[in-house]
């Protein structure tokens, strides 16, 4: 009979559990650095998920909230299942993973306004964050994004505003440019403008700028019926290039990679998100 028991899982305990671990997936590296910086910060929840092991003490589920432990140095309590028939194994996690915007509906904070529970302004958050710290540790727990989401909240919902035509939304790495944009100070004049050509097509602005957005948008279109996709970290920097020529109404036609970024905000943001999750 399966047996359950809630005890504080030291590192030490953590290792003797994943001693005992033989048929588990590949390790989770970016989803253990996000539990671990919930552990040390005190903020990772005990639930009915715990740690679960077969009838001869072999670890059946719990890989990575034990190497979080042990890579957090920090003892957590935990729930323990034991007993548990190995051939339950083929069926733990099998499910359908809750996404951010099902948290977002179980969390309620911010029912009350559209910008923060649409799923594009984690989308925004999450491109920010991969390509301005580019590691492989920038899987956002979902606390850490409610948090960042908060910080940044005028913002995403300025970009919602601006950036929102008939429930269509401007792709997350272009909105993360125009973030990083409205983070080192460039106007929400200029932003709603650029977002004004990009999503409506809009010509009531120099010529000159007009070209530069749909020289963008043009690239985006050319690349879908293609199918193929511009890479993420691309479509950032050449968003970030033409809102930076946009708003200084510059006399170019066509928007290219850059070596260097236009907005480099990585030290300004590092500090909203640490203040935020520190908070």
């Amino acid at each position: 009979m399966i047996r359950h028991e809630t005890i504080l899982v030291t590192p030490e305990m953590a290792r003797q559990f994943l001693a005992k671990n033989k048929v588990n997936r590949p390790l989770k590296r970016a989803h253990i650095a996000s539990m671990a910086r919930d552990m040390k910060r005190g903020r990772f929840v005990l639930t009915h998920q715990g740690i679960a092991v077969d009838e001869d003490g072999f670890l059946l589920d719990g890989q990575n909230r034990l190497t979080a432990i042990i890579e957090a140095d920090t003892p957590v309590l935990m729930d323990i299942a034991y007993n548990v028939p190995r051939e339950y194994g083929n069926v733990i996690d099998s499910g359908v993973s809750r996404s951010f915007k099902d948290a977002l509906a179980f969390d309620g904070r911010y029912e009350d306004i559209p910008a923060l529970r649409n799923t594009a302004s984690a989308a925004t958050v999450r491109s920010i964050i991969r390509n301005e710290f580019n590691d492989k540790d920038s899987h956002l727990s979902n606390d850490e994004l409610f948090s960042i989401i908060g910080a940044l909240s005028s913002y995403l919902t300025f970009l919602y505003d601006a950036a929102t035509v008939r429930n269509k939304s401007a792709e997350a790495s272009v909105k993360a440019a125009a973030l990083a944009a409205l983070l080192y100070g460039e106007s929400r004049d200029d932003i709603y403008k650029f977002f004004g050509v990009y999503c409506n097509g809009d010509a009531n602005v120099p010529n000159k700028n007009v070209s530069i957005v749909w020289n963008l948008n043009r690239q985006i279109t050319d690349a879908k019926l293609r199918h193929r996709s511009i890479p993420r970290d691309v479509l950032y920097n050449i968003s970030e290039n033409a809102i930076w020529h946009f708003c200084r109404n510059s006399e170019v036609k066509t928007v290219k990679k850059t070596s260097e970024p236009r907005y480099p905000i990585k030290d300004k943001l590092r500090a909203i998100v640490d203040e935020a999750l520190l908070s």
